[in-house]
């Protein structure tokens, strides 16, 4: 799909220019009634733009990068420190690494020797809010 996509916007980008250029120079010269050539002009390349814009978050949206959790590599833990700070907590292999993570910059702050396990949201001991939900459901409809 992302080749095929690819090539669509390579022959969109080649071809738009030459028609969007040649409706132009009517629409400025006055031939064939020049305000329907420059509304034409105007709404062909507002469709160009938008092509480009719904394929470019398309290729964003459905690409998959290999090596992803399923690799060896895969980030258990993200925290911001600010905002474009941030610390990284990567599992390699057996190891954890944590990692502080600036623009143009990573550096490993330490190298974990025991695993830390993850607590994923709403997994807490007193159950989180589905669990609470149900159970106060429960008992409004038992009395």
């Amino acid at each position: 799909m992302g080749s095929m996509l690819f090539r669509f916007l390579i022959l969109i980008s080649f071809s738009a220019p030459v028609w969007a250029a040649e409706e132009g120079r009517k629409a400025l010269t006055g031939g064939d009634g020049a305000a329907g050539n420059l509304l034409q002009v105007t709404l062909g390349l507002a469709l160009v733009l938008g092509l480009i814009f719904v394929a470019a978050w398309a290729v964003k949206r459905y690409t998959v990068l290999p090596g992803g959790a399923s690799g060896a590599l895969r980030v258990v833990s993200v925290l911001p420190m600010g905002q474009r700070e941030k610390v990284v907590l990567v599992q390699v292999g057996e190891k954890q690494l944590l990692l502080g993570v600036a623009p143009g910059r990573i550096s490993t702050l330490h190298v974990l020797d025991e695993s830390i396990e993850t607590v994923k949201a709403g997994s807490a001991t007193q159950g989180g809010f589905p669990d609470r939900f149900r159970a106060a459901l429960k008992e409004r409809l038992t009395s």
